[in-house]
């Protein structure tokens, strides 16, 4: 998870290095950690929407929203 997070502080400009942490965030069920992550994703690469789509639907269904899953 430190590297993870390294890797984000090295490289914040690739979007691998954001994806490879909410993945393991998610993983670990750091939901909020995980959403705040997704919102600074969203904001640094707004024309990858699909990705972002895919990672909150992830995120509601984990968290047990699994009518706001489908919806999004």
């Amino acid at each position: 998870m430190t590297l993870r997070r390294r890797l984000l502080e090295w490289y914040p400009e690739e979007p691998l290095a954001y994806q490879e942490l909410l993945t393991a965030l998610l993983q670990r069920k750091q939901h909020g950690e995980a959403l705040t992550l997704l919102e600074r994703y969203r904001e640094k690469f707004p024309r990858d929407a699909e990705y972002a789509l895919h990672t909150q639907a992830r995120l509601l269904e984990a968290q047990g929203n699994l009518d706001g899953a489908l919806e999004v």
